[in-house]
């Protein structure tokens, strides 16, 4: 095979490859799922506290997560059945079991936050880590997208765990909640464009 063939095959490998990671990664409704419970929950948690009740707002945010896990596996099933991919494919198992070693360290940490009484804490630790999460996506299955998302999602962990610490919630709630949606609303855009 001349080199010139070799090179061709190889861009269309990796053309195919750029095309399966896109259309597979993540489904629109995903990220509009989670931005939607991440608004609830924020509403949720402002409601609980003003009426004296912030015992409940870990388990709000246990069945919150619980919830969105659920609903975002169904989803991802569905969108992987509907397109006839194997959904525990060897890459995209690699790549979660990459989301949940990242994840776990921030698990452990938000515990610690709560047993210290830092919960302020926890929504840029959060933020932190999903923005780590999206770029390291971005890293292993190039979309653009998603480094952008993941950018977002570092510099509101850092303005949560800095300047608006007392506002973290509220900043968790823009940059993921608000965030998630509007990326979910311009992913579906952009899907029913292709």
């Amino acid at each position: 095979m001349k080199q010139e063939e070799a090179l061709e095959q190889i861009r269309l490998i990796r053309e195919m490859m750029q095309k399966a990671s896109h259309r597979f990664l993540f489904s629109p409704w995903q990220w509009i799922e989670w931005g939607i419970l991440i608004i609830i929950g924020y509403l949720a948690t402002n409601w609980l506290q003003n009426h004296g009740q912030p015992n409940h707002i870990i388990i709000l945010w246990i069945f919150i997560f619980i919830v969105g896990a659920a609903l975002e596996s169904y989803i991802w099933m569905v969108a992987a059945r509907r397109r006839g991919i194997e959904p525990f494919n060897a890459f995209i198992v690699k790549l979660w079991a990459v989301a949940f070693a990242i994840m776990t360290m921030s698990i452990i940490l938000s515990f610690i936050f709560i047993d210290l009484r830092q919960a302020l804490y926890i929504p840029g630790l959060w933020l932190m880590t999903m923005g780590v999460v999206m770029v390291t996506f971005f890293i292993l299955a190039e979309r653009k997208d998603l480094l952008l998302f993941g950018a977002a999602q570092m510099v509101g962990g850092i303005l949560a765990v800095s300047l608006l610490l007392e506002h973290s919630l509220l900043v968790g709630a823009v940059f993921f909640g608000i965030g998630a949606l509007i990326h979910g609303i311009y992913s579906l855009l952009k899907m029913k464009h292709l």
